[in-house]
């Protein structure tokens, strides 16, 4: 029994390194200038928030160290498509773009599919285990 326990322990262990997704904006810069252009698209859109949001907005981007692309999208994203009068400070530091992660036991199922599909996905490395992304 406690081998049993010992090896499920080890393959909970195991699938939770692998990875099913991977942000778009990985690798980006935060910036002081883009943060304060940013902020300033925000207020002309929201100007029914008050100055203490913007505040504290400008620290949580500061502290997530949200890249400057992620948070040009984010802004993007909330001036085109917000309804509520006011957005939360999570709805700008939660946007995100994700991509799919496919493992090789993935590729090999899509392989009857799609032939190349090795060739066609682009592989990437994440701390010793190969993927590719699904675009």
């Amino acid at each position: 029994m406690e081998q049993l326990i010992t090896k499920l322990q080890t393959l909970s262990q195991e699938h939770s390194q692998i990875r099913t997704d991977i942000s778009v904006y990985e690798g980006g810069e935060c910036t002081v200038p883009n943060v304060v252009r940013q902020i300033a698209r925000l207020k002309k859109a929201f100007p029914q928030a008050p100055k203490e949001f913007y505040e504290i907005l400008g620290e949580r981007i500061k502290d997530k160290m949200i890249p400057d692309e992620r948070l040009r999208d984010s802004i993007d994203n909330l001036i085109d498509n917000y309804h509520y009068p006011i957005p939360t400070i999570a709805d700008v530091i939660g946007f995100d773009k994700r991509v799919k992660l496919l493992t090789y036991r993935d590729m090999v199922k899509v392989a009857p599919e799609r032939p190349g599909v090795f060739e066609i996905y682009p592989k990437i490395e994440i701390n010793g285990i190969k993927y590719w992304i699904e675009k």
